[in-house]
């Protein structure tokens, strides 16, 4: 089988602004990384953030249709922690990285169905996701879930 590739384009729209394309979707993209809560925009941190989650909770959701679980709701709340967040703003003396060094998802199901089903679903969903299996080995993933009747 050839390759499959996934191609997106990025360009600068200005200061601490970038513009992405992918196939007919456009989205803009913030500093790396955003200190102030009233940004106009969202950084790149929150999108690497919100594409886990979003990996996650359409995984997850996609596996419960097919299994025919009930699933009332799904969200999931993320967090990512970096080495040190003083190292983006180059402050003299800081030591270590602006990488991620630990990320945190709780995802929330409402569901009625057995715990033990919900549980095998949800690492079921985490053997799927191109996003967990490319993480694991980059940081400390913490994922819980939360059965909520």
């Amino acid at each position: 089988m050839d390759a499959v590739n996934w191609t997106v384009r990025v360009h600068a729209a200005g200061r601490r602004r970038a513009i992405a394309y992918a196939r007919d979707h456009r989205f803009e993209i913030g500093a790396p990384v955003e200190f102030d809560e009233t940004a106009a925009t969202v950084s790149a941190l929150e999108y690497a953030l919100a594409a886990l989650a979003g990996d996650l909770v359409n995984t997850f959701s996609t596996l419960a249709r097919r299994q025919r679980l009930e699933v009332d709701a799904i969200e999931a709340v993320v967090t990512g922690a970096l080495n040190n967040p003083l190292t983006v703003l180059q402050v003299v003396g800081e030591d270590g990285h602006p990488g991620l060094e630990h990320i945190a998802l709780k995802l929330y199901v409402g569901s009625s169905a057995p715990a033990a089903d919900v549980n095998a679903l949800w690492e079921e969903t985490q053997t799927l996701s191109p996003l967990v299996l490319t993480l694991r080995s980059a940081v400390t993933l913490d994922l819980d879930l939360v059965i909520t009747p």
